[in-house]
């Protein structure tokens, strides 16, 4: 049966429901409350199972329960004290009526319970001092909404089968399994009808009118605003807080929040730094634009500038993008963008250029340049050729700004390769030659100016760019640089490398979010090649299907390093006796090599493996090393709910096109159906779980 909200906020389920939440409380009820002396403080969120909970343990112990009100609990010290028997004392509601609450839990605290007697203290907050009485108590289980929260497999039973896995996860990153919020979510998802798929959020009517009967109804008018006016911020502090508000109160209203479990809660230990469950805090904010857009816009307006003055740029931006502040918003984005790139935030960044909208860099070069950056680190050719060409436009109408706009149209010139190595390394060594020692750009001026000579056949200028750009990349935190710059080194070295000096380089890839980075994938590749030579095969397959990943991502956008990647992986495969694989691999880059007006050293290597590939059989490939980047770029989109049609629209290819890549997809991996696909390619490793 389904859940429903009682009176006092909580989610009751019937029947099959009680099974759902038992995998919540199933640890707390059997291994700490049932039959438990002592107290227990059940102080949680509204809406967390408080009411469920106590249920449930009424029906699972032998002892009778009382229930007293905050409001009628007086004679509570002599219930407890005038016990006979076993009994379990629960003073429910303890936030309805904080003084006389506060009196009796203080009380209750200095009584020494005679065995078989429990207490429970049951609310949304409890008085500061009556809490710490209780918790010097030796014998008190101290539970919170971590404790009541819902598991995934709970979450799962209450939104229902018709959730599939990426809404579950949506919904329980907003809810963090905060019983109220799954059960809105559900009645939410079970509005939906024909083709509409809202996505859902606490802007969803049905959370706003729960808080505000639930939560804002009982709350006086100062931390109702309160509320309100921090909601259009994720994170909080007193500072901020009181450059929002125009006031000097914000931390101490907080912790209040906090302490009554109104949704924020401290971020650190020192309670400097708060944050909302995200579903509350959508909710409000919703409310505050419904009340009072222009406030709400103040505030966002407010908080940007404050935000911006303390170092947040990257928080600042999305206020300017919420309110719609363009001009504001590409001032901050030329600002942040970079350190964003060094932190992993890829994807945050093409998600902003979808905000702002990508033509308005047309009339901002450094931002068409950052754009292009973008393309060609998410293998968008489209894209990164657009924006070089917006960039390249503009700078000849324009003069560069600074000396940061010049070294990043230069670096990002270099990346390209689009006239050949030579004129890659003249890019790259006019970028060095004008970057300044304070640049972050040094760390991949640097990186390119090493491959560059590498690519040319200066060995020993490439060790000592790459040498100093490992530095400094690591100094400046600049991870992509440092693990393409480690990769490159291994690379462009004549002898064998060592286990440890791979494993280096790989692990800077795997110490963050930077696995999607496409300067990730030689590294994979290198050493994929080295347990292939080593005989470890397990191993070796592992790795090339992270290198297989990345072919997608590497074509002529970033040509040099698609050759390199590709080359590695085709005599990894080689080595697991699969020439078949490697000859198809090798095509790949002999076709991208054809494009170069001058290749360096990449023809001969090229052309040294085709050598090497020659004398080999012919032996059965392995499919996933058959799949074209072609393939390869549709395979992610496979697990989604978008047809052929869609896809195509997605990758600018036409619907029969994808079909037909899709029949090749399914032939190679030896499957017959897109969800067959899908399942096997996970187990590959190839897509996502």
């Amino acid at each position: 049966m389904p859940a429903a909200i009682d009176a006092a906020g909580d989610v009751r389920f019937r029947g099959k429901g009680t099974a759902m939440l038992r995998s919540m409380v199933e640890r707390p009820l059997n291994e700490v409350l049932v039959g438990r002396d002592g107290f227990v403080a059940l102080i949680a969120t509204a809406g967390a199972g408080k009411t469920t909970l106590l249920r449930q343990w009424e029906a699972a112990d032998s002892r009778p329960f009382i229930r007293l009100a905050a409001a009628d609990a007086s004679d509570a010290v002599a219930i407890v004290t005038g016990a006979t028997g076993p009994v379990v004392v629960v003073l429910d509601d303890v936030h309805r009526h904080p003084d006389g609450g506060a009196f009796v839990v203080r009380s209750l605290a200095e009584l020494t319970l005679q065995p078989g007697i429990a207490v429970v203290v049951s609310g949304r907050a409890v008085d500061r001092r009556a809490l710490t009485a209780m918790r010097l108590r030796p014998d008190l289980v101290d539970l919170s909404d971590a404790d009541l929260a819902l598991d995934e497999r709970a979450a799962r039973e209450v939104l229902g089968g018709h959730v599939g896995e990426e809404e579950l996860r949506r919904v329980l990153r907003r809810t963090r399994g905060w019983a109220a919020g799954l059960q809105l979510a559900r009645v939410a998802l079970g509005r939906r009808s024909g083709d509409e798929d809202p996505e859902f959020t606490g802007a969803d009517r049905v959370v706003r009118d729960y808080l505000q009967s639930e939560v804002l109804d009982d709350l006086g008018d100062e931390l109702t605003g309160f509320l309100l006016h921090c909601a259009p911020f994720d994170e909080l502090s007193g500072p901020l807080c009181d450059a929002v508000r125009g006031s000097s109160d914000s931390q101490e209203l907080l912790e209040r929040l906090e302490r009554e479990h109104l949704f924020v809660s401290a971020l650190d230990r020192e309670g400097r730094r708060f944050g909302w469950l995200p579903l509350a805090r959508e909710a409000l904010a919703a409310e505050l634009d419904r009340r009072d857009p222009t406030e709400a816009k103040r505030l966002r307006t407010v908080g940007a500038d404050w935000l911006a003055a303390h170092g947040d740029a990257r928080t600042a931006l999305a206020l300017r993008l919420a309110n719609g502040d363009r001009e504001q918003a590409l001032h901050l984005l030329s600002e942040v963008v970079l350190p964003m790139f060094y932190a992993g935030q890829l994807e945050e960044i093409v998600g902003i250029i979808h905000a702002i909208g990508p033509d308005i860099a047309i009339t901002h070069g450094y931002l068409a340049t950052m754009f292009a950056y973008a393309g060609m680190m998410t293998g968008d050719e489209v894209c990164a050729r657009r924006w070089t060409k917006a960039a390249g436009d503009f700078y000849q109408v324009h003069s560069f700004g600074d000396g940061d706009e010049q070294v990043a149209f230069l670096a990002l010139r270099a990346h390209l390769c689009a006239d050949g190595v030579q004129r890659m390394r003249r890019d790259a060594e006019a970028a060095r030659v004008r970057v300044k020692e304070s640049s972050p750009w040094r760390a991949p001026v640097l990186m390119m100016s090493g491959i560059a000579a590498g690519l040319c056949g200066d060995a020993r200028a490439a060790h000592r760019l790459l040498e100093e750009a490992a530095h400094v990349s690591a100094e400046l935190r600049a991870t992509p640089a440092l693990m393409l710059a480690l990769s490159e080194r291994l690379e462009l070295h004549s002898g064998r490398v060592s286990a440890d000096a791979i494993a280096h380089a790989v692990d800077a890839a795997e110490g963050g979010p930077f696995t999607h980075y496409p300067h990730a994938a030689l590294g994979y590749a290198l050493r994929a090649e080295a347990a292939a030579i080593a005989g470890d095969k397990d191993a070796a397959h592992r790795d090339l299907l992270r290198a297989h990943g990345y072919r997608a991502a590497l074509g002529r956008e970033l040509p040099w390093l698609a050759v390199q990647v590709r080359l590695r992986i085709a005599r990894a495969t080689a080595s697991l006796g699969d020439p078949a694989g490697a000859r198809l691999v090798l095509a790949e880059a002999e076709e991208i090599l054809a494009g170069l007006a001058e290749t360096g050293i990449l023809k001969k290597q090229a052309a040294d493996l085709a050598a090497a590939l020659r004398p080999l059989g012919g032996a059965d490939a392995v499919g996933a090393s058959l799949l074209t980047s072609a393939e390869l770029r549709l395979l992610p989109l496979l697990p989604s709910h978008l047809s052929f049609e869609e896809i195509g629209d997605r990758l600018h290819l036409s619907r029969n096109t994808i079909k037909t890549q899709a029949r090749s997809v399914y032939r190679k991996l030896g499957v017959s159906s897109r969800s067959e696909a899908v399942q096997h390619a996970t187990q590959l490793g190839l897509v996502s779980a």
